[in-house]
């Protein structure tokens, strides 16, 4: 999903998320034919919404911890791996050198 479908999605959850019609909010009927999706899907994107606002659509810079943990580790995994193919070049370069 690209930024302006991202948006959209984002805008359309938060307009059917609680209220009334009277008070502008639109009903998860009227919103997924608007944004052309199943009510399913919406309704699904909503409860995620209600449930912590902030988590429900990461992206923009915005992780879950855990998925900046998760990326934390990665690099932190790669930087090891490069550090120990540093150290293994030495002992290639002498095991391979006459006494």
């Amino acid at each position: 999903m690209h930024g302006q479908e991202a948006s959209e999605f984002q805008s359309g959850v938060q307009a059917v998320s609680g209220g009334s019609d009277t008070e502008g909010r639109l009903s998860i009927a009227q919103a997924s034919r608007d944004l052309r999706i199943r009510e399913s899907v919406l309704g699904r994107l909503k409860k995620k919404f209600e449930e912590a606002p902030l988590e429900a659509f990461p992206g923009n810079g915005m992780l879950r911890p855990q998925d900046e943990e998760l990326a934390r580790l990665r690099k932190e995994n790669e930087m090891l791996w490069q550090e120990r193919d540093i150290l293994k070049k030495p002992v290639g370069i002498f095991s391979r050198m006459p006494r």
